[in-house]
């Protein structure tokens, strides 16, 4: 490179000699012909930059000595000023794009768990674990042992009840879901399966009990509690107790859960078919779909407020199998409710096979079955429906429950209404989550509840489904 520099500056030094006219070739200044001298002079300098620029380590280049130092010349002639600053500016500009892309990366793990070492995140595009397992985990003081769990799925923190939600819209058209409400679930369940459950979807679960109680004779046994309702409660009717018998006996202690086979459900789906009222059907689907695969119902008009693993009290995780809250907590009762303290079934949670989905379901198909006509016959009144699928007849089963498991949790040995009401927190009798009135019923114009979404706010009920007066 030295060769060519010590040339370079000589050809520069003939260049000023020719302007000055000190040239041995060049004209007086005045005589024309120096413009033609200085345009070969150019013509020159353009060659050997020419030959410059392609160089002793071209692959045209001959000779072993250029071809041996071709790596150190080409880097040398690469690195000259004004190449270096734009191979700065280039190495730079990729450094600080690698950096970017990092930390997007970092926080995108952060956020949603991409880099896992138990799974993939599941946010609405996706499924996902816990960034962490539970033994590395800083564990609060009142949430159990991983020893003391049975089961425990440390994506949910819910030992028996499965990641699952499901929501009914039998008459399923796109444009009148509120995609603000189904979000909230999406989003705020990570981990957990979502399904929307239309009539083919819905006639396909009850052709599946139907298969059950066919299979092997009918010998699939579930639990329930026998056909007999006798409430140890003794619930007050909103007629005034109109039907209550005077000279009426103490109620008899609750019956004993027993193992039943699933005969009762042989012809579901003539039954399911006949149902005068829709709402009997969305309600009937609700109990079945729990019963078969557990996890948690919720009508298509909610909004999930607070993830579904934070429904439940650290230290009653272990033992709950089954989620209620309540819609009404007034006496006399409120007006449209029949008792005193009601249970909602328009948000539940439970495990696979729990009793009172069974029980429910049994209660259910034996009370259609008397319904003359079917479809074609008359119409049911509302109150007909709350009795026969909602929120009275759940309420009856409930308690029911409630009376067969009761002083486990908060020391009750007998749960009447009067037991519930006013309560504030959430209670664990047996294996039941009982929920104060804002845990699914916030915004309800009676029983005390929070206009506004509180801190016990765990579903937001938007009553935006018409099933009453002959609508549904």
């Amino acid at each position: 490179m030295e060769k060519y520099r010590i040339e370079r500056q000589h050809m520069l030094h003939e260049k000023q000699r020719i302007e000055r006219g000190r040239h041995p070739l060049s004209l007086p200044r005045a005589l024309p012909s120096q413009d033609s001298m200085l345009s070969r002079w150019h013509a020159a300098v353009a060659a050997r930059s020419a030959r410059i620029a392609s160089g002793p380590w071209s692959p045209s280049s001959s000779g072993s000595d250029s071809t041996a130092n071709s790596p150190t010349r080409a880097a040398a002639f690469l690195m000259r000023p004004r190449f270096a600053g734009a191979r700065l500016r280039r190495l730079l500009i990729v450094l600080l794009s690698i950096l970017l892309i990092s930390i997007c990366m970092v926080r995108l793990s952060e956020q949603h768990g991409l880099a896992v070492p138990d799974g993939i995140r599941h946010l609405p595009w996706g499924v996902s674990v816990d960034k962490a397992p539970i033994s590395e985990k800083k564990r609060p003081v009142d949430e159990p042992k991983e020893s003391e769990e049975v089961a425990t799925d440390a994506t949910t923190r819910l030992p028996h009840i499965p990641a699952k939600i499901w929501q009914v819209y039998l008459d399923f058209k796109p444009s009148a879901v509120s995609m603000t409400y189904m979000a909230s679930w999406l989003l705020h369940s990570p981990s957990y399966s979502y399904t929307l459950l239309d009539k083919g979807g819905a006639l396909g679960m009850v052709t599946r009990l139907v298969d059950m109680a066919t299979a092997q004779g009918g010998k699939w046994r579930v639990p329930m509690y026998p056909d007999t309702f006798r409430q140890s409660t003794a619930p007050k009717k909103a007629n005034g107790g109109e039907e209550d018998d005077a000279d009426e006996k103490p109620e008899p202690v609750p019956v004993s859960m027993e193992m039943a086979d699933l005969t009762f459900a042989e012809d579901a789906v003539q039954q399911y078919s006949a149902m005068p009222r829709r709402v009997l059907r969305a309600d009937f689907l609700r109990y079945l779909i729990l019963a078969l695969e557990g996890g948690v119902y919720s009508d298509i008009d909610t909004q999930l407020v607070k993830d579904i693993r934070d429904w439940v009290p650290a230290q009653f995780r272990a033992d709950t199998r089954l989620i209620v809250g309540l819609e009404a907590d007034s006496s006399p009762p409120v007006h449209g409710t029949t008792y005193e303290v009601q249970f909602c079934q328009w948000t539940l949670a439970s495990s696979p096979d729990h009793p009172t989905m069974w029980t429910m379901l049994d209660r259910i198909l034996k009370k259609v079955r008397k319904i003359k006509g079917g479809i074609t016959g008359p119409k049911l009144t509302d109150k007909d429906v709350l009795e026969i699928t909602g929120p009275a007849a759940w309420t009856e089963v409930v308690f029911e429950h409630l009376n067969q498991v009761a002083g486990t949790g908060v020391g009750e040995a007998h749960i009447t209404w009067e037991t519930l009401t006013g309560m504030k927190e959430p209670r664990l009798y047996g294996d039941t989550l009982v929920l104060p009135i804002d845990g699914f019923a916030t915004g309800v114009p009676h029983s005390h509840a929070s206009q506004s979404k509180s801190e016990q706010t765990l579903v937001k009920h938007q009553f935006q489904g018409q099933w009453r007066d002959d609508k549904g």
